[in-house]
C-alpha cells in the first residue's frame, strides 16, 4: 500500500502545482507576457463559445468504499502528529490508552492496565521519562516490597534514554512511523463497505466497515470535511475488541520536562 499511496500523493502534488502555475498570475507578476493568438478578420464579430465547467471532484462521502479507505490511510500516513485515546482487550485484561505522538518520536500520555495500575510516559528525542503509579508498583512487586517501592517512588519519574533496555519497550510506543507502518493494505481486505453518514464529536463523518482475510472487522468513521482523517475506530483483532479515537492531527507534542528532584536516573539504580 505504501508505494501506491506515495505515488498517488506525488501525482496530486504535481496536479496542484500545475493548476497553481498555470493560472498565469505568477508569470504576470514577474512582468512576462503570455503569447496571444492573432485575431483574423474572420474571427472578429464571432462570439466565443463558453467553456464548459469542469465537473467537481466527488466529496469523501461520495467516493466508493475502498477509495474512502485509501484516502483515510493516506491522511493518516501524512499526519505529522496525532493523539490516540481508547481501550482494548489483551490476554491480561483491558488496556486504556491516551497518548499524543509526533513524527519526531516525541510523545506524552498514559497507559493503564486493568488491575495493574497506570504508567505516564514522556519522550523527547532520545530522552524518556516514565512514572508508574502506586498501584503499578504494588501489583508488579507485591507484598511489603511493592508497598515500600510505591511509597519511595510516589510522584517520581524513572529517567533514561532510548538505549536503556528497561525503557526501550516504552520508547517504542512513541514511534509514530512504526505505529503507522502497521496499517493494513486495502488489498488484504476481503470487503470494504460504506455505512451511514453521521456526526462524530461535531464533525461530519462517513462510516466504512472493513473485513480482513483473518476475519477481523473494524468500523471506521472518516471525516467528510477537510482532510479525510479516520476519527473513530471500533472492531476486533485476533478475537479481541478495541475502541480508538484519533484527534489532534499535526498538533506538536509539547510538555515540560519533570523537575530534577522528581527524576531518578535508571543508570544509577
Amino acid at each position: 500500500m505504501t508505494s501506491r499511496i506515495r505515488a498517488t500523493a506525488v501525482a496530486a502534488a504535481v496536479a496542484l502545482a500545475l493548476s497553481a502555475c498555470g493560472s498565469g498570475g505568477t508569470l504576470d507578476a514577474l512582468g512576462k507576457e503570455r503569447e496571444r493568438p492573432e485575431t483574423t478578420p474572420e474571427d472578429q464579430g464571432q462570439e466565443e463559445e463558453p467553456e464548459e465547467d469542469e465537473p467537481e471532484e466527488p466529496g469523501t462521502a461520495e467516493l466508493p468504499a475502498k477509495e474512502i479507505s485509501r484516502a483515510a490511510s493516506q491522511a493518516l500516513l501524512d499526519a505529522e502528529a496525532l493523539r490516540l485515546t481508547g481501550t482494548g482487550e489483551t490476554d491480561d485484561g483491558m488496556v486504556d490508552l491516551d497518548i499524543h505522538i509526533d513524527s519526531n518520536g516525541d510523545c506524552a500520555g498514559e497507559i493503564g492496565f486493568e488491575g495493574q495500575g497506570t504508567i505516564e510516559v514522556l519522550r523527547r528525542g532520545d530522552e524518556v521519562w516514565m512514572r508508574p503509579d502506586a498501584e503499578f508498583w504494588k501489583a508488579g512487586l507485591g507484598g511489603e516490597e511493592g508497598a515500600q517501592v510505591a511509597e519511595f517512588m510516589d510522584g517520581k519519574y524513572l529517567y533514561g534514554t532510548t538505549d536503556d533496555a528497561d525503557l526501550a519497550d516504552v520508547a517504542e510506543i512513541c514511534d509514530l512511523d512504526n505505529l503507522l507502518g502497521d496499517l493494513e493494505p486495502v488489498g488484504v481486505f476481503l470487503s470494504v463497505t460504506k455505512g451511514e453518514e453521521s456526526v462524530h464529536k461535531g464533525i461530519p463523518v462517513i462510516g466504512i466497515v472493513e473485513e480482513d482475510i483473518r476475519g477481523d472487522t473494524s468500523t471506521v468513521l472518516v471525516a467528510t470535511e477537510g482532510e479525510p482523517y479516520p476519527l473513530h475506530i471500533t472492531g476486533t483483532s485476533d478475537g479481541e475488541t478495541f475502541t480508538l479515537d484519533l484527534s489532534d492531527f499535526d498538533v506538536p507534542v509539547e510538555f515540560d520536562a519533570p523537575a530534577d528532584d522528581l527524576v531518578i536516573d535508571v543508570s544509577e539504580l
